[in-house]
């Protein structure tokens, strides 16, 4: 389902909303998409009535906020701009490399990789040179 939702959006947004700004639709996406969705699930969760104001929680909340702004908000907008000058296939092969990222930063802050994410690094990797390959035509 997310697959689909994600090639809806990237369809959509190529196809009626080329117009408007990066910026614009990123701004848009990250405050209005994101925000209301995030204060439900932390008022659920019971995030509000928890938390305490310490310093070790408040430099965690400031990290989280911005990794947020920073690692997604940048990403939406290079990925909005990638799709104005490409294909939304090949803005979505792009952001199939966000998890390969994601593993060799973990990698460099010292988290413990298993062979999980070593086999997911070599099937996206694997699918990103199968799209891009070009196909043997046999010339009769």
């Amino acid at each position: 389902m997310a697959t689909f939702c994600y090639a809806l959006s990237t369809t959509t947004v190529k196809s009626k909303l080329m117009e408007i700004s990066s910026t614009v639709l990123s701004a848009f996406v990250f405050s209005f998409v994101l925000f209301f969705p995030s204060v439900i699930a932390l008022t659920f969760t019971g995030f509000f009535s928890t938390f305490t104001f310490n310093e070790d929680n408040l430099t965690g909340l400031m990290f989280v906020s911005l990794l947020s702004v920073f690692g997604t908000g940048l990403a939406m907008m290079m990925n909005y701009r990638l799709l104005k000058v490409s294909t939304p296939l090949f803005a979505s092969t792009v952001t199939l490399l966000m998890p390969i990222v994601a593993i060799i930063w973990g990698f460099l802050d010292g988290e413990k990789l298993s062979i999980i994410q070593f086999a997911g690094t070599a099937i996206i990797i694997a699918g990103l040179i199968f799209l891009r390959a070009k196909p043997n035509v046999i010339k009769k």
